[in-house]
């Protein structure tokens, strides 16, 4: 990516920042609730009118968030004070605070984080960001009215105009944008994508890709990834593209055919999008058409055959949404096509605005702009089956991102607790049990490799491999090493193996190693889950290594391929006396585990509640190494999918400002260890005697 001629000069108005007074503006103030429900007379579901004044009031472009960071808020555009300005309206309460008031604010332009109170946009030619945490406060009518901090970030470059939409990057520390160039007097026009570094203040141009563009969109799970389309107000000859945030690999991201007119594409999670494909003449009727997801290695699917308009769905949500020209709210299962009409009516003219669907976070509602009324106004709808609470709703404990580590840590302690439930060990957490250890093998060679018996529960023993330091002097590092599907504690002595021998490796370097049988398939006890029994098994190696004179107790690693490096997640997720983990031939997400893989990783309850992303971040801000191998394929632990869920991970480490502890290891094999890079990690972040103990 190189730097344009568009470079910023930093000035007093640039690097600064202001609250606009409640005397020269109205930014702040409240208004009150236009909040009512009524129900469809067709579908019979309840529906929400979140405003209903004279005014028009418009959503954010549907590829864009429209709620704030912590889900309460809904921002949006109206011309309720006279001229368009943004405002947010409160979800449950319908307290309405307007957050501009000022000439030239471009409504169309509103780039909300994902992370915190704050949001982009477009102000003349400034890239104004306006903190409104304060702002959002309290939805109450009478609470003061505090205007949001406005800060100028950067501006569009001379001779330069915006084409499309502004996009934040997923790490919020850029902003993407279109722009085209020149055409006056006659003279030739350009266009090209853009990228705004937010510390810098600086453009760079991504590309130049010889027509006109639209729609820049960020990966909203990974900074390397831009999606923009060929911009003609209709059918473009190849709509939608790819590109990576250097410029590199500008590609057809869905190829079209000559007669396909394709339109609304959007993010679809981090490794795909969706997007319609319009039905335009009785030709195209007989052919795929409808509501379409393309994955970032190609895979193409039509999921619904229906002329639909616009379309928006969440990762990890079991379906999606569209709207029509004759503004029919639709929910679909893309699995089968199943549609299912939520709610009607809401464009009896068609002049009327455009419904331009979007997903709450939590996946259980749809937002949308209804004219049913005359004017545009915000609508609500429940997209779950019965119009209440979803049975569906996947993933209610996402990590979000809070903007301190104490309110981060206090997610970790909520989402520990539910899992612990869930999988059935909360009854066996907490409590000193005896470990009756009775001693079966003792080899002496380099090192002394042990069988050790110990009680896993009171009424269930298990078989513990434990190799100890002859030539070290102690106490030293202890590591919990673990197998996968068809392996035992045996396995990961085994040199020639896709393990390379981990474990051996280990106790030559005079560490304490132990391993336990993890494959089973049946749960051993009543009242218990196999996902549980697994861990605990776990646990327990951990409780019977502390107990050794050669442990150092604030010293203790995990480790696992493939099964193991899942159980390598759950353990260091769960015990934080677990100070390094390496989860090797895992990272993932449930939907791939979904597709051609052993299922005892489902337990009833888990999909509802977190993503793999969302375990692996309970153990920040601890050391954390994940690896996958480039010659994985598509349908197994794939590297891309890996990158996604890096990126969800890396935002709790942000949060706590230990960002070094955590990294992907892209290694050249296939699915196996990578030896010297687990070694190397858990040299670095166990080698060493913390001053205190983990958190």
């Amino acid at each position: 990516m190189r730097p344009t001629l568009f470079v910023l000069i930093a000035g007093p108005l640039l690097c600064s920042f202001h609250l606009v007074s409640a005397s020269d503006s109205q930014a702040g103030s409240r208004f009150p609730s236009e909040r009512s429900t009524y129900r469809d007379s067709v579908t019979g579901r309840d529906v929400i009118r979140l405003t209903t004044s004279p005014a028009e009031d418009v959503k954010i472009y549907q590829t864009h968030p429209s709620w704030t960071a912590d889900g309460k808020w809904i921002v949006f555009n109206s011309d309720r004070t006279g001229t368009p300005q943004l405002f947010a309206v409160h979800e449950e309460q319908g307290g309405i605070v307007q957050l501009t008031d000022e000439p030239g604010v471009n409504v169309g332009q509103v780039c909300l984080s994902r992370r915190e109170p704050a949001l982009l946009t477009l102000i003349g030619n400034e890239v104004v960001r306006l903190d409104f945490g304060e702002s959002l406060r309290s939805p109450a009518v009478e609470a003061n009215p505090v205007p949001p901090r406005r800060t100028v970030v950067g501006r569009i470059p001379e001779g330069a105009a915006l084409s499309g939409t502004m996009s934040w990057n997923a790490s919020e520390t850029a902003l993407l944008a279109g722009f085209s160039h020149g055409g006056g007097e006659g003279g030739a026009r350009t266009w090209s994508v853009e990228s705004l570094d937010l510390e810098r203040r600086l453009w760079t141009t991504v590309l130049r890709p010889g027509f006109q563009v639209g729609h820049v969109q960020a990966n909203p799970e990974r900074d390397d990834l831009i999606m923009y389309c060929h911009e003609t107000g209709g059918d473009a000859d190849q709509r939608m593209w790819l590109v990576h945030a250097d410029g590199t690999g500008n590609r057809p991201f869905y190829q079209e055919s000559f007669d396909e007119w394709v339109t609304h594409e959007l993010w679809w999670g981090g490794e795909r999008a969706l997007f319609t494909a319009w039905p335009k003449d009785d030709a195209m009727r007989r052919k795929p058409h409808g509501i379409a997801s393309v994955t970032l290695d190609g895979v193409v699917r039509f999921h619904s055959r229906f002329p639909y308009w616009h379309v928006t769905g969440a990762a990890g949500q079991p379906y999606v949404v569209g709207d029509t020209f004759a503004g029919e709210i639709i929910r679909v299962e893309p699995e089968t096509g199943e549609r299912t009409v939520l709610t009607q009516g809401h464009r009896p003219k068609p002049q009327g605005a455009h419904p331009h669907v979007s997903l709450d976070p939590s996946g259980t509602k749809v937002l949308f702009n209804s004219t049913a009324e005359g004017n545009a106004d915000l609508y609500l709808v429940g997209v779950e089956a019965d119009g209440g609470p979803t049975e569906h709703a996947f993933r209610a404990h996402r990590y979000r991102a809070p903007s301190t580590p104490e309110a981060a840590a206090s997610w970790q302690r909520t989402v520990r607790a539910e899992l612990a439930a869930l999988l059935k060990v909360d009854s066996l957490m907490g409590r000193d049990r005896p470990l009756n250890p009775r001693i079966l093998r003792s080899d002496v060679g380099r090192y002394v490799d042990q069988e050790v018996e110990i009680d896993s529960t009171p009424g269930r023993k298990i078989i513990l491999r434990v190799t100890l330091p002859r030539e070290v002097q102690p106490p030293v590092p202890a590591v919990v090493c673990i197998h996968g599907h068809g392996g035992t504690r045996n396995s990961v002595h085994d040199r020639g193996s896709i393990y390379k021998g981990f474990a051996a490796e280990l106790a030559d370097r005079g560490w304490v190693t132990v391993a336990v049988n993890v494959g089973q398939h049946e749960v051993y006890e009543a009242d218990r889950t196999l996902m549980g029994e697994r861990l605990w098994d776990l646990m327990r190696c951990v409780d019977y290594v502390s107990t050794l004179p050669q442990t150092d107790t604030h010293r203790i690693g995990c480790a696992g391929l493939s099964l193991g490096g899942e159980m390598a997640m759950w353990l260091g997720a769960m015990d934080p006396r677990i100070r390094a983990t390496v989860s090797s031939g895992f990272l993932t997400t449930m939907d791939q585990m979904e597709q051609n893989h052993c299922m005892c990783w489902k337990l009833d309850g888990l999909r509802e509640l977190v993503d793999y992303a969302d375990i692996y971040s309970l153990i920040a801000p601890r050391a954390l190494q994940c690896q996958n191998g480039l010659r994985e394929g598509p349908t197994d632990f794939w590297v891309p999918i890996a990158r996604g869920a890096m990126a969800d991970i890396r935002r709790i480490y942000s949060v706590m400002g230990s960002d070094g502890q955590v990294e992907l290891d892209e290694h050249s094999g296939a699915h196996e260890i990578d030896l010297p890079s687990l070694v190397s990690f858990l040299n670095a972040h166990l080698s060493q005697t913390p001053s205190g103990r983990p958190d």
